[in-house]
Order: C-alpha cells, then sequence, then structure tokens
C-alpha cells in the first residue's frame, strides 16, 4: 500500500517533479475522482530499482478543473492526461495536444465527460433491456433453459 500525499493544485507539478528527482521516476497511474464539488486527480509514481511506491493527490475545483501537466516532467503522463480529459474533462496546462483516445475526436466535441456524476448517460435510459419487451428472454451461452429459480 502506498501513502498518497496531498498537495495544494499550484504545487502539483513542483512535487510530481521532487518526487521524480529522488527516484519515483516511473509513473505507474494518474487518475482522478469526481467528489461532486472537486475533482480529485491522483498519481503513483514508482522507484524503478527497488519498487517503492509515492502517491501524490490534489483537488481542482470541479466549476475550473485545469492542472499544470506532467509531461515535461514524468514519461506516460501523455497517455493518462488524455484520458483524465476524455472521461473527466480535466484540462492540463503545458500538454502538447489532449486528443482523445477512447471516442472519435468528431464523435467527443461538444458531449460532456462520461465519467462525470452530473452526466446523463442517455443511452441508458433510450435502449431496452433484451426481452423487455415481452420477446425472447436473452440467456447466457452455456445456461440451460431452466436456469431461473422457481417463483
Amino acid at each position: 500500500m502506498t501513502d498518497i500525499a496531498s498537495v495544494e493544485p499550484e504545487a502539483w507539478a513542483g512535487a510530481v517533479a521532487a518526487a521524480v528527482e529522488s527516484g519515483f521516476g516511473y509513473l505507474d497511474h494518474l487518475t482522478a475522482v469526481d467528489r461532486i464539488d472537486f475533482l480529485e486527480v491522483i498519481v503513483l509514481l514508482r522507484d524503478p530499482s527497488t519498487g517503492a511506491g509515492k502517491g501524490l493527490s490534489t483537488r481542482v475545483p470541479a466549476s475550473h478543473p485545469v492542472l499544470d501537466s506532467l509531461t515535461g516532467i514524468v514519461s506516460g503522463a501523455d497517455w493518462h492526461e488524455r484520458e483524465a480529459a476524455e472521461m473527466l474533462g480535466l484540462s492540463f496546462s503545458g500538454h502538447p495536444g489532449l486528443v482523445p483516445l477512447l471516442t472519435h475526436p468528431e464523435h467527443a466535441q461538444g458531449r460532456p465527460p462520461l465519467l462525470l456524476k452530473t452526466t446523463s448517460l442517455p443511452e441508458r435510459i433510450e435502449t431496452a433491456w433484451p426481452g423487455a419487451d415481452g420477446g425472447r428472454r436473452t440467456r447466457v451461452p452455456g445456461i440451460g433453459e431452466n436456469w431461473e429459480r422457481p417463483s
């Protein structure tokens, strides 16, 4: 288990740079969590020679989710920051190009970030469950016809 130290958003890049200089030069993971009023951004770094871990987190306001990019500090930050930008609407100042990873850029324009708790997923509402129309019920392959418990 890696302890995670909290830093102010203004100190984010500096704290990561200090960790990298002290030997934690491998970016294991960068992610964010929507906490409604703010986004919590977490980075996990590793010391490649020992495997020891170091975690840092910061909070950015949901109304202005901007943070300094780590792309010039630690290798591998590009992909992680692109994912966080696409899925949670974070913006990383100084990032060379926050191009979406999972959705086609044409489809991503104008859509809210998918993992924000305030984002409605219309597919959940518009798509009927298999068998909801009274038609054939869908069974998992390999499960017999009498798999349901009697009522």
